[in-house]
Order: C-alpha cells, then structure tokens, then sequence
C-alpha cells in the first residue's frame, strides 16, 4: 500500500509500504520491484503485456525510450 498526498511532497507526503509485482504466466515468478518516489498507488491489480529488452549500460535505455507505453 502506497500513502500519497500531491499536494505535499515533505518527508511526511509519501511513504513506501508494499509493492508486489509477479509474472503469472507461463510460470509465476516474483519480481523484485520498487516504487518510484511520489507515485500514487493503482487501486488493484494492473496488468500487460511484457517485453524483453537487453540493458547492459545506461545508454541503452535510449534504444526504447518512447516504446514502453502502454
């Protein structure tokens, strides 16, 4: 569970209390995850489909940047 207030982004406005992330098929498998600071929760289960990228070095997110919506 994730607490979020817009309006205030102080120390107290955000507090990073659960995150669970898990591939449900063709296996399940956990994900190790975190939230970026000031995102607001989603309410339920979110779900999509999954791409695989190679990412060695930093400069490679320039290769997909623009093709994760969705």
């Amino acid at each position: 569970m994730l607490t979020w207030n817009p309006g205030d982004r102080s120390a107290a406005g955000w507090a990073n209390q659960y995150v669970n992330a898990r591939m449900t098929a063709p296996d399940v498998v956990p994900l190790v995850v975190y939230a970026k600071a000031w995102t607001p929760g989603t309410n339920g289960v979110v779900s999509g489909k999954c791409i695989r990228v190679n990412i060695e070095d930093k400069k490679d997110f320039e290769k997909y940047r623009g093709n994760w919506q969705g």
